[in-house]
């Protein structure tokens, strides 16, 4: 979970998908591993970045601005102040 309002899913088709939870939608799919799968993903709502890790043996890192929908990148920017905020 991402800031409360984000999920994110990985998955053996060597994807990690965005979520919005609160609807089921999925705002982006970001491919780049191969092989047999995702296995872990991290986020770091401060800089906007996502980590996923896959049986490649590969650590990817994904700026969310780009790959979420340009109707949800403020989402993005209101979580990553409501980040700062809370570690004041």
């Amino acid at each position: 979970m991402i800031g409360g309002a984000l999920l994110v899913t990985a998955s053996e088709d060597c994807t990690a998908r965005v979520w919005k939870w609160q609807t089921a939608t999925c705002l982006a799919v970001l491919q780049g591993h191969r092989g047999r799968g995702v296995w872990r993903s991290c986020a770091s709502l401060r800089d906007g970045l996502l980590a996923t890790g896959g049986a490649d043996g590969s650590v990817k890192v994904w700026h969310l601005d780009a790959w979420l929908p340009q109707k949800y990148r403020d989402l993005g920017v209101e979580l990553a102040a409501a980040a700062a905020r809370a570690r004041v």
